[in-house]
């Protein structure tokens, strides 16, 4: 049980942690959350490189929430079996 609740904690998420994100990715978020499309165009346009760690973090982004919505339902019953044995 330990094992699988450190895997719902964050196993999910490891890779998309590990992962560089590019420089424009903390540009490109605006201040209600949402996604500045045409900064993130204006900083490729003066860095193109960026483009593969863009697409690369759009992907471990993308496996990370397919991942947690399948164990979602699992991870309320969960914690109430953890917290209850506390």
């Amino acid at each position: 049980l330990s094992q699988f609740t450190r895997f719902l904690e964050g196993q999910p998420l490891l890779n998309v942690v590990e992962s560089a994100l590019p420089p424009l990715a903390t540009k490109a978020i605006r201040p209600d959350g949402g996604v500045d499309v045409a900064g993130v165009l204006r900083e490729l346009a003066c860095a193109p490189a960026q483009i593969g760690d863009l697409i690369r973090a759009g992907l471990d982004a993308r496996a990370a929430f397919a991942t947690l919505g399948r164990c979602g339902g699992l991870i309320g019953p969960l914690l109430r079996l953890v917290l209850a044995g506390l």
